[in-house]
């Protein structure tokens, strides 16, 4: 007898439990609106598709941005070249001087124009980029050695020419290193100056 009322109990628990896991189930397929799929996976899959089109909607708009705001360009149409900057120079300033030889029997000069970086200031000096502009027959005069633009007895090298200009950089243009020196030598190993006619 007490046999038959333990098993009588136990099977009305089982019931009541069957019972509550099969309402609990009806009402999460209710929840979701999908009978066939239950609410914690959907809940996960829509999660990481949500997440994944979030992810790349924001990678598209990172690399828009980036293609548009990578590049500053210095033009420079007196004399026929750009000049390739980083982003990070937006507001660079520039500066115009000029250079002249170094002898009594070759009395020349041209134009030195150089790009400051943006953070430059007095207290904080910082790196500029010095583009020399020469004549074809200048140049010429400075690779058979008449005369030095520099005290450096060296010549600069050059970054590029057009049908008028030949455009170089000073020697030792560097040589008191700068806050920045090192930036400005990535970017001239990026071949940055471009000239047209």
């Amino acid at each position: 007898m007490k046999h038959a009322k333990m098993m009588a109990l136990t099977l009305a628990i089982s019931a009541f439990a069957l019972t509550a896991v099969g309402c609990s189930a009806k009402n999460d397929n209710e929840t979701t609106g999908n009978a066939t799929e239950p609410i914690s996976q959907i809940t996960t899959e829509a999660l990481t598709s949500s997440a994944s089109s979030e992810v790349t909607s924001e990678s598209s708009a990172e690399a828009t941005t980036d293609t548009n705001s990578e590049v500053v360009v210095y033009d420079n149409s007196t004399y026929g070249f750009k000049f390739t900057l980083p982003s990070t120079w937006e507001g660079y300033t520039v500066i115009e001087d000029k250079w002249s030889s170094n002898s009594t029997d070759y009395d020349r000069s041209g134009p030195e124009i150089s790009l400051r970086n943006p953070q430059w200031t007095e207290a904080e000096v910082t790196q500029d980029i010095p583009i020399l502009v020469f004549t074809h027959d200048q140049w010429k005069e400075i690779l058979d050695e008449k005369y030095n633009v520099s005290a450096a007895p060296i010549p600069p090298s050059m970054l590029g020419e057009n049908d008028a200009y030949v455009f170089a950089l000073p020697p030792r243009y560097n040589f008191a290193y700068p806050k920045g020196y090192e930036e400005v030598e990535t970017i001239l190993e990026g071949n940055p100056l471009e000239t047209y006619n």
